[in-house]
């Protein structure tokens, strides 16, 4: 074996045994610091994120609810070595569903060079909670609830707690209630129009699958809102 011969055989050995070090090894993109806040009845909030790269780095920001199981999704960019803070207008379920406490995960997911076209590693997840907001206006206050008939004001929150069941009412008048649920069979939110004296029956999956009846009932002033929340045998 000629001496180049051993020179392209060492050399071969040695691509092969080195480690190999990708562009998807790499984690450019980083969550800086992110906030979620009530504001008007309704959640907003803003994220900073930073890029270490040497080029436009494009991602998919990927926030959930984890309390309520609710999803946002937003393609966003930001410039090479640089940090951008940026305003989230959450899709209405997430922005009217979500409430003080619970919790919420960002992570940025499909991160890849706008020049390079390399791909690299999801972000680290970033995990904060619902705050009150300086312009928290909502309603009179939120209940935690049992089985009975209580009285709310518009925007505000019952949590029935045997069920899990979470209900917000949107709106009220003489003739019915408009009320959207979560925590409910199947996932997701439920808009429901109750009318006067009606009950609907329907099933909380927060836990485990329970049998409600929600009604809607006459009390002395026929213009307040009094709901009735019962757990079904």
């Amino acid at each position: 074996m000629s001496k180049f011969t051993r020179f392209l055989s060492v050399l071969l050995l040695a691509l092969i045994l080195a480690p190999v070090t990708l562009a998807d090894e790499d984690q450019p993109i980083q969550i800086k610091s992110a906030m979620v806040e009530t504001e008007n009845s309704r959640v907003v909030g803003k994220v900073t994120i930073c890029n270490s790269e040497d080029e436009r780095v494009r991602f998919t920001l990927d926030v959930k609810n984890l309390t309520i199981k609710t999803f946002y999704k937003r393609k966003l960019s930001v410039a090479s070595n640089d940090c951008a803070t940026l305003k989230l207008r959450f899709t209405r379920n997430f922005a009217q569903m979500s409430n003080i406490g619970d919790e919420v995960e960002f992570v940025a997911k499909h991160v890849r060079g706008l020049r390079s076209r390399d791909k690299y590693d999801f972000s680290d997840v970033y995990t904060t909670e619902v705050e009150k907001g300086k312009r928290d206006h909502a309603g009179c206050a939120d209940q935690e609830i049992e089985d009975g008939v209580f009285d709310a004001c518009d925007m505000d929150f019952l949590y029935h707690l045997p069920s899990g069941l979470r209900v917000k009412i949107l709106d009220h008048n003489s003739d019915y209630v408009l009320l959207r649920l979560t925590h409910i069979e199947w996932g997701g939110v439920k808009e429901m129009r109750l009318y006067k004296g009606r009950t609907k029956k329907i099933r909380s999956n927060y836990d485990q699958l329970k049998r409600l009846e929600l009604t809607n009932v006459y009390g002395e002033n026929k213009k307040n809102l009094y709901l009735k929340i019962d757990s079904a045998s």
